[in-house]
């Protein structure tokens, strides 16, 4: 099964993920998955800063482990932490154990490093079945899916995932990219620049009112 056709499953029968913001207000938050990398996630780090604009990270736990000054800065400099396991584990037909193993381990990597337990989950590949969301509602977390998925990694150069993302942007929209995509950074500058130019702000899912 793809994953759209997985995610309208879920989006039907799962009405307390979040999918997106406010339809009515031009903000966009921007998320980054499968971080923190210790090449592109400093240098998308840098390209906020340099907007002053805030993005939400959904850090691996073992990534973490391994570069935890990284992780310690996303937090420092204001932006949202999430939860993407601790291995990048697919979630589906896994059992409970396993998925509370995965979650808690990366929760305890990520507030060890940053000072703050993460509220915001999201699964690797955007899937999890049932025992999956009844797991993670139970451990306290917010499911965050997405709106728009660019497909970065599969982009050849940062026009093309510059080209892919704007054609994403609209009101509430909640879109996914990934750190370690080549390119990425240059390609968020320009994301943000063209965007706000068609009078988007980009914003972390709690500016959103998530």
């Amino acid at each position: 099964m793809n994953k759209t056709v997985l995610s309208r499953i879920l989006q039907r029968f799962s009405p307390s993920v979040l999918w997106r913001g406010d339809r009515l207000l031009p903000r966009v938050a921007l998320t980054f998955d499968d971080g923190p990398d210790p090449v592109n996630t400093p240098r998308l780090l840098d390209v906020l800063a340099k907007f002053s604009v805030k993005a939400s990270f959904f850090l691996q736990g073992s990534k973490v482990e391994g570069y935890p000054k990284i992780a310690a800065q996303i937090a420092a400099e204001a932006h949202t932490v999430g939860n993407h396991t601790y291995s990048h584990a697919r979630l589906i037909l896994k059992s409970r154990r396993l998925i509370y193993q995965e979650i808690k381990n990366a929760e305890k990597a990520i507030t060890k490093a940053t000072g703050s337990v993460p509220k915001f989950f999201r699964p690797p590949y955007g899937q999890m079945d049932w025992w999956g969301f009844k797991t993670v509602s139970e451990m306290g977390y917010q499911v965050v899916m997405w709106s728009a998925l660019p497909r970065d990694w599969k982009a050849k150069n940062s026009r093309k995932i510059v080209k892919a993302t704007l054609s994403c942007l609209s009101n509430g929209a909640i879109i996914v990219l990934h750190d370690r995509t080549p390119g990425l950074p240059a390609a968020i500058e320009a994301i943000i620049e063209v965007g706000r130019q068609r009078g988007f702000s980009f914003v972390s899912l709690e500016q959103m009112g998530c």
